[in-house]
């Protein structure tokens, strides 16, 4: 079956319209659950699988997923990117129950055990502002090429040469889309 591919406006629209029907909170439960059964199907228990979590409701999503995992029996580790704590309580939320759960947060995804499966819940349709890397950040201190940038510029992971799966997390798609690095 083919899925549709919509712009970022139409993706923000389609968000926008659910989140007026549901709470964040339960967009972000659901995102989770998705994630987490797509892991499932392609991964046996005991894996290893890591979250690159942006601060906002992406990174959320990043975080129930990253429970369901963990309540699945699956080795996750969740790597921080850009502050100590989300920024919005939904997010926070599911950081907070995350932890509860036993997890693990890193702030640099680099010192993360090799993983089987990466998956990518940075930057979604709320991201304003383009990205800026600071100098000596996770980002720069690896040789990088165009295709190991995050989500909202490539869809590539950021541990190049890798055998993974990335997935793009969103709260209004009924499944995440899911890519192969070989």
């Amino acid at each position: 079956m083919a899925q549709q591919i919509l712009n970022l406006d139409e993706l923000a629209s389609l968000e926008h319209r659910y989140q007026s029907q549901l709470p964040a909170a339960e967009l972000m439960r659901r995102a989770g659950l998705v994630i987490a059964d797509r892991v499932c199907e392609s991964l046996e228990p005991g894996k290893h699988v890591v979250f690159i979590c942006g601060p906002g409701n992406n990174g959320g999503d990043g975080f129930a997923a990253a429970r369901l995992l963990l309540d699945r029996e699956y080795r996750v580790t969740v790597a921080l990117i850009g502050c100590d704590k989300p920024k919005t309580e939904d997010a926070l939320a599911m950081y907070n129950a995350y932890l509860n759960a036993g997890g693990a947060v890193i702030s640099d995804p680099y010192n993360a055990d090799k993983a089987e499966v990466v998956i990518d819940a940075l930057f979604g349709t709320g991201m304003k502002k383009p990205l800026n890397f600071r100098r000596n950040s996770a980002a720069e201190s690896r040789e990088l090429g165009p295709h190991s940038l995050p989500s909202s510029t490539r869809s590539r992971s950021f541990f190049p040469g890798r055998k993974q799966t990335v997935t793009r997390s969103s709260r209004s798609m009924k499944s995440p889309t899911i890519g192969l690095r070989v």
